[in-house]
């Protein structure tokens, strides 16, 4: 799995800080704990409020598994 990390500047609930970009797909997380190897990484996305490509930057890893605990802890294997 292609996973992307970055923090959540859209957060309201003051719980989901973390986005997590799964190959793609784009996941809240409160908390993050990784096991595997990390860089980071400049990453064109697209922006929905500018309806716009945008540069952003990740911590970024290749992982076998993500879980998740009942709070939203996002846990990548």
């Amino acid at each position: 799995m292609d996973i992307k990390i970055r923090y959540n500047h859209s957060c309201t609930d003051d719980k989901m800080f973390w986005r997590l970009i799964i190959d793609g797909t784009e996941f809240l997380a409160s908390d993050i704990q990784i096991n595997v190897p990390t860089f980071t990484t400049r990453d064109d996305v697209f922006d929905p409020q500018k309806n716009e490509m945008v540069n952003k930057h990740h911590i970024s890893c290749e992982a076998d598994s993500v879980s998740w605990t009942d709070t939203g802890v996002a846990i990548i294997r």
